[in-house]
């Protein structure tokens, strides 16, 4: 399954262990279902949470990715659609952010702010008015992966490259946040959150295929 944050502030969170901010990759599989309201899917954050890197689903359904308290920001040029899995991966790299969705380079943004980073988190809703959609299936790297290595990870829950990897978390319902690489540090559920529908994943890939394949009997 997947969760879903169903109001304002509704929010997947965690605040330790935490990757470099200028250094991070994170992958996540998200299912919008209405575009009636902008949906935040990502935030890395200070402490302050005024110097932010933050990507957001658009009422228009586009991506945008805004940076250092929205002085700067990139939109993409995809619609997505309503109801549709997609992959989509955040990357920095020094002062350059990218944005992959499904394993395509989708918008770059690149900017000189830096902070010292306390906080990040893959969330439902932060100060935004509610919309609807949710997220499954989240790695993250304190690396900056390449555009092949973002492609070889899209097929399945497992991590393909294992040097950097920091986290992964199914995020399949509401008991299932635990981070499952090393015992580390899972996520926290704020306000309103539910289970949602299952992310699915691309049917080529080679081995990524196969892993799914072998979680979906396990299942």
């Amino acid at each position: 399954m997947s969760l879903r944050p169903l109001a304002a502030s509704a929010l997947i969170e965690r605040y330790s262990g935490l990757c470099p901010y200028d250094a991070i990759t994170a992958m996540c599989r998200v299912r919008p279902e209405s575009f009636s309201n902008r949906m935040q899917v990502f935030i890395q954050q200070s402490s302050a949470g005024t110097n932010s890197d933050i990507l957001k689903i658009q009422t228009d359904g586009k991506l945008i990715l805004h940076t250092s308290g929205f002085a700067t920001q990139s939109i993409g040029s995809t619609v997505l659609s309503a109801g549709t899995d997609y992959d989509v991966t955040f990357v920095r790299s020094g002062n350059n952010r990218s944005v992959y969705l499904n394993g395509v380079l989708e918008l770059t943004l690149n900017t000189a702010e830096s902070w010292t980073k306390v906080g990040e988190g893959w969330l439902g809703h932060y100060g935004e008015d509610t919309g609807a959609f949710s997220l499954g299936a989240v790695k993250m790297w304190s690396a900056a992966l390449s555009g092949s290595e973002i492609e070889d990870e899209r097929y399945t829950y497992e991590a393909v490259r294992t040097s950097d990897l920091q986290t992964v978390s199914r995020l399949l319902d509401t008991s299932s946040v635990g981070n499952e690489v090393g015992g580390g540090v899972g996520w926290s559920l704020v306000g309103s959150v539910e289970t949602g529908a299952p992310p699915s994943f691309p049917s080529s890939g080679g081995s990524g295929t196969a892993n799914l394949m072998k979680l979906l009997i396990l299942a």
